[in-house]
């Protein structure tokens, strides 16, 4: 569907100017509307991770569920299925502020 392959085109571009390289990664769907953003480090706790993004006003889901044993790594995902470009560009600005924290 066009609106969400404009809408991940969007989360795409601004995952890559906001998303610390380095300290954190993200998947590149080729279909679909959600991603999920990693820590390459172990000592970022997931469950302060995603308290802090909601804090800033952005609701993500934890990412360990994507393991079926759990992950060693701090995850999270997120959904562009219900927000518009805007919205989109918004939500990844206040993510990118959190992410630096945990750098």
């Amino acid at each position: 569907h066009s609106t969400y392959r404009r809408r991940m085109k969007v989360a795409l571009i601004m995952a890559k100017q906001n998303i610390p390289e380095g300290y954190f990664t993200y998947s590149k769907p080729n279909g679909g509307y959600t991603m999920l953003i990693s820590a390459s480090d172990k000592k970022v706790n997931e469950t302060a991770l995603i308290k802090a993004i909601d804090g800033a006003g952005v609701s993500v889901s934890p990412g360990n569920q994507s393991f079926p044993f759990g992950s060693e790594y701090a995850h999270f995902r997120l959904s562009i299925a219900m927000h518009d470009e805007q919205q989109i560009v918004d939500g990844f600005e206040k993510i990118g502020r959190v992410l630096k924290l945990f750098c």
